[in-house]
């Protein structure tokens, strides 16, 4: 057992109202996380070979898994035998129990694992939409011998809003790290700080002629992107906001807060809050209101993301009931 200070902390919700956390500098006890499973979603041409690589380093060979399609010799006998023939997940989830270090990896949504881990616990890395369109068309041309132009590519559904599509199963507030491709660096640093881990700086898989490619490409071809890719866009922009609040977190030594509005109304606001590594409920309060709000009520429609503190992080506030 260990403790560490942690300095005061103010939180925003994408709400009228400003919501904060009390404002106390106090001790917090913290179990050291000997359990160190990672659910690493591999969205194509975000970076994920390199830190897929350097994690299977840092778990060991016995403790990593993948899942990249049945038929793929890079899945896992394990998944191909559980997943695939068996089709038992709750035999996946023990058998990962009893590693107690996994690290499982694959081209697959966040949906079809996100239950046998914790929320906490799932990772993935994101990318500028116009330049992992791109990368993601060179690396076809190269790898797949893809024949068709960027423009023919570009139009077809199944390369389009790739990253919105893996993610699409869960809130983006919910991961428990979302790194950026832009920011490898300082994302793996997040990454080994959050976990306890040791993952190195590895960079492979790197297509060089992406970057040319994208230069040399007409203005028309980057606004049809930009259209067929809206969604992807909107995500970026969620993610980058996010990474920078664990970013600053980390270099102030303050502990991440997550949080996530469920719903809002004009009469009531209901969301959830939770911090890494702190099982004590979230106190909050709501500016011009004198009373301070508890994230602990539970919240059973949110049980498949397997919240902390068992799920009882839930919390809501009438709004005709703060005092002005």
């Amino acid at each position: 057992m260990f403790k560490k200070i942690f300095k005061k902390k103010e939180i925003e919700i994408e709400t009228s109202d400003v919501i904060q956390e009390e404002e106390k500098e106090e001790e917090k006890e913290i179990e050291p996380r000997y359990n160190r499973n990672i659910f690493f979603v591999h969205i194509p041409k975000t970076a994920g070979t390199s830190f897929r690589k350097s994690a299977e380093v840092e778990f060991g060979f016995e403790n990593t898994f993948f899942d990249y399609g049945e038929k793929v010799t890079d899945t896992s006998e394990l998944i191909k035998n559980l997943v695939y023939k068996e089709n038992d997940f709750y035999k996946l989830k023990q058998c990962f129990k009893e590693h107690n270090n996994v690290f499982l990896s694959g081209h697959i949504s966040v949906g079809k694992y996100m239950h046998i881990f914790n929320t906490l616990d799932v990772i993935t890395f994101v990318r500028e939409p116009i330049s992992q369109v791109v990368s993601h068309f060179t690396h076809f041309k190269t790898r797949h011998n893809y024949k068709k132009s960027i423009e023919e590519f570009i139009e077809e559904k199944r390369f389009q809003n790739i990253q919105s599509k893996y993610l699409a199963a869960k809130p983006l507030e919910l991961f428990g790290f979302i790194g950026l491709t832009e920011e490898y660096d300082e994302s793996i640093k997040i990454i080994n700080h959050y976990f306890n881990t040791d993952i190195k700086l590895l960079k492979t898989n790197i297509n060089k002629q992406s970057n040319t490619f994208k230069e040399s490409l007409d203005d028309k071809i980057i606004e049809r992107i930009k259209e067929l890719n809206k969604e992807d866009i909107k995500l970026y922009k969620k993610a980058k906001e996010l990474f920078e609040n664990h970013k600053n977190c980390l270099e102030k030594g303050e502990p991440y807060t997550y949080k996530y509005i469920q719903s809002k109304t004009p009469e009531l606001t209901r969301g959830i809050a939770f911090q890494r590594d702190n099982n004590k409920e979230v106190t909050i309060k709501i500016e011009n209101n004198t009373s301070n709000i508890k994230a602990k009520s539970f919240r059973p429609g949110m049980v498949q993301h397997n919240l902390p503190r068992d799920g009882f992080v839930g919390f809501e506030y009438k709004i005709n009931n703060i005092k002005k």
